[in-house]
């Protein structure tokens, strides 16, 4: 089931003031199949946008269509068995078990009780199964971690058996490994699912290596397409507007400062050290230079023990150190931090 977005304008009202515009004219798509990650700096609208695609939140302009089928024209009952929506509010009763919580999924489908039949059972066992949660289905939300609450989350989602599945920052104040098992856990469950899966997220490094496409918003709208084609184009740059971080080829952030002073590495170093001494270098306020006979203010010599040695060219040698921390201080001695 496709969702598309046409000439959709998000905002909201101010009392005593006229209608806070945050976007419009977008025109998006999310195919079936496909994981893509909506980023955006705070405040520019993403909770906003994944409201109005879930359909609790009417739009400024525009249409949100599923499979051709205007989304606001949708009931309250059969937007739920189309789109699950995972928000950032915490579940009210913590004391609940994890069963229950997933169980919570097939409301749309049970009668006016919520009485499970064997096949909603089923839905909710596999739900807990495939997001690897199924030996914690008797305990209490309470007593999980984060990262095994928002698997709960997710598998809620999952027995709520949709073709669209939104997430609404799912891997806030995870820690890294976290953060990547859940974005695979996303991406495996649309890529096996044939579902499609949006989610917004600060975690860039992640959805580039993952995501399928991405949606990166700003205040001037956004430019969505594959994480390759967004790198290349440099519109990903466009998060980063107004501040020194600028984003490499290869999509990792990095902070831009002012080197006026230049220093030399060793050129017959492995990849590794190359890159260590040139982040080092950077971090010290210094741009590296090439070759043996350019101009330098400072160079670097390792020996063949691994000692680092650094000489300035106007006051001669600097000092050794044993690892990089001490490399840093020496650098930092030599009067270049700003």
């Amino acid at each position: 089931m496709k969702l598309e977005l046409e000439e959709i304008a998000l905002g909201y009202a101010q009392r005593h003031a006229r209608t806070r515009l945050l976007a419009e004219h977008l025109s998006l798509c999310a195919p079936e199949g496909e994981l893509t990650a909506l980023l955006g700096r705070n405040g520019v609208g993403k909770s906003t946008l994944l409201r109005v695609l879930a359909g609790v939140r009417p739009p400024l302009a525009g249409r949100v269509l599923l499979d051709g089928r205007e989304v606001a024209s949708m009931t309250a009952r059969e937007r739920a068995a189309r789109i699950a929506f995972v928000t950032t509010e915490p579940v009210a009763a913590a004391h609940l078990r994890v069963r229950e919580v997933v169980s919570m999924g097939r409301a749309p489908y049970t009668g006016w009780f919520g009485t499970l039949s064997p096949e909603d059972e089923r839905i909710v066992g596999e739900s807990l199964e495939r997001v690897g949660m199924a030996a914690f289905r008797d305990k209490t939300l309470e007593s999980l971690s984060d990262g095994e609450r928002q698997r709960v989350m997710i598998a809620r989602a999952l027995a709520q058996d949709t073709p669209l599945v939104l997430l609404d920052e799912p891997t806030a104040f995870l820690d890294l490994p976290n953060r990547y098992q859940i974005a695979l856990l996303l991406r495996e469950l649309a890529h096996d699912t044939g579902k499609s899966v949006v989610y917004s997220s600060h975690d860039l490094s992640t959805a580039v290596q993952l995501c399928d496409a991405l949606w990166v918003m700003t205040p001037e709208g956004v430019a969505a397409g594959a994480p390759e084609d967004l790198l290349r184009s440099g519109r990903l740059n466009a998060m980063f507007d107004g501040t020194p971080l600028t984003l490499t080829p290869e999509g990792t952030v990095r902070l831009e400062q002012e080197k006026e002073r230049t220093v030399k590495i060793p050129a017959a170093t492995d990849p590794q050290t190359t890159a260590l001494l040139t982040g080092v270098a950077a971090r010290c306020g210094f741009r590296v230079v090439a070759g043996e006979t350019a101009p330098a203010d400072c160079s670097i010599a390792l020996s063949a023990d691994g000692t680092f040695s650094v000489s300035d060219a106007r006051s001669g040698t600097v000092g050794t150190a044993g690892d990089f921390h001490a490399l840093a201080a020496l650098l930092r001695r030599s009067g270049t931090v700003r």
